[in-house]
């Protein structure tokens, strides 16, 4: 029967899952004011630089000078958007982790409208874990949403999300991206983005040399055949 353990043992180390790791982490500390603030030309797309994540607003309209896509008050925040302003985390190596879990914080203020038209209000929170090439939607985030939003208002009264966490499992990939649509409508209307966090467990491949290998199957042979003689 020891012959038959130590087999077992050689066999299974060649995968050992181990404790969760941090894979990416943003929570805005420390990064006030960055981002776009209008008014800008309809169209345009300011860089932004300091951080790791990146903008594209070149389809919203901030035509005003409290129009923003910026980090506010510790969080990265989007009002008056007339359009889609997107979030981007940069891209994040993923291979060789398992188990991979994201979470995100969103919040609300003002009356949210929902609906499926040209002024909805809506959060669409997107994953890519193949680089960016092909992203995938996480809708109805909490119950919150709807089949083509994560997250979007009600019509006409403020029964919206106020405060809500994504946290979701992930399919093993290759290279991750998050990508997060803001759009909203009036400057009384705020979206928030708060505590990005990719965790996954890396797995360890260790190999076994062929002689290692024959060494297991024998002792497994053997471990078998004395309980049969034992019989």
């Amino acid at each position: 029967m020891k012959s038959t353990i130590t087999a077992g043992l050689l066999l299974a180390s060649l995968a050992t899952p181990t404790m969760a790791a941090t894979l990416y982490s943003e929570t805005f500390t420390g990064q006030e004011g960055i981002g776009v603030t209008g008014p800008i030309t309809a169209g345009s797309n300011p860089a932004v630089s300091g951080v790791t994540w990146s903008l594209d607003v070149s389809g919203a309209n901030l035509t005003a000078d409290d129009d923003f896509a910026r980090v506010e008050d510790g969080a990265f925040s989007a009002r008056d958007t007339d359009g889609i302003a997107v979030w981007l985390s940069p891209i994040i190596d993923i291979l060789g982790f398992t188990d991979l879990m994201l979470s995100a914080a969103f919040t609300e203020s003002g009356d949210i409208e929902g609906g499926s038209g040209t002024n909805t209000d809506f959060i669409n929170a997107e994953v890519s874990l193949d680089g960016g090439s092909s992203f995938t939607l996480l809708s109805n985030i909490n119950g919150f949403g709807s089949e083509t939003f994560s997250l979007t208002g009600d019509t006409p009264d403020d029964g919206d999300f106020d405060a809500t966490t994504l946290s979701t499992s992930l399919d093993n990939g290759s290279a991750f991206q998050f990508r997060v649509s803001f759009a909203n409508s009036a400057a009384s209307e705020l979206f928030t983005l708060d505590d990005v966090l990719l965790s996954g467990s890396p797995v360890s491949q260790v190999p076994l040399p062929p002689a290692a290998l024959l060494l297991g199957s024998a002792l497994l042979g053997l471990g078998l055949w004395r309980r049969r003689r034992a019989m």
